[in-house]
């Protein structure tokens, strides 16, 4: 879920020839969702205690994006265009970093609310066995 919804706005964007309204509002939904779908991949993952999964998915999410980037790149070139590869490339090797970090916070965030939820719990579970006021 991460980079799916980079094809769709690379195709919205190709078969309209330009950056549209259209093509701003469904790469923000999508955008949106991707980053919905990677705190909910670090909070399933967390609760599993999944920590290695954890660490792996960064740089695979980051992969992946940087993947559709350099399609999109090439893809939406002007057909004279033979910078594109070498444009894309340059990207990839400046974007990377901040990348990584971006899915890594996405999966932070998952993984932040996982742990607060579970502290949460914890406690109101403790005050009921205890018999104490759950207000």
């Amino acid at each position: 879920m991460i980079g799916a919804w980079e094809p769709a706005v690379t195709i919205v964007v190709a078969v309209s020839h330009n950056v549209t309204s259209a093509a701003t509002l469904v790469g923000a939904t999508l955008a949106a969702v991707g980053v919905l779908a990677t705190a909910v991949w670090g909070f399933l993952l967390a609760g599993q205690r999944l920590w290695w999964q954890l660490l792996v998915s960064a740089p695979v999410g980051a992969g992946v994006l940087l993947f559709w980037y350099v399609v999109a790149m090439v893809v939406l070139a002007s057909p004279g265009d033979d910078t594109a590869d070498t444009a894309a490339g340059a990207g990839v090797v400046i974007l990377s970093m901040p990348t990584i970090a971006v899915v890594s916070l996405g999966l932070g965030l998952g993984i932040a609310t996982r742990l607060m939820a579970h502290t949460a719990l914890r406690t109101l579970g403790a005050r009921a066995s205890s018999g104490g006021d759950l207000s």
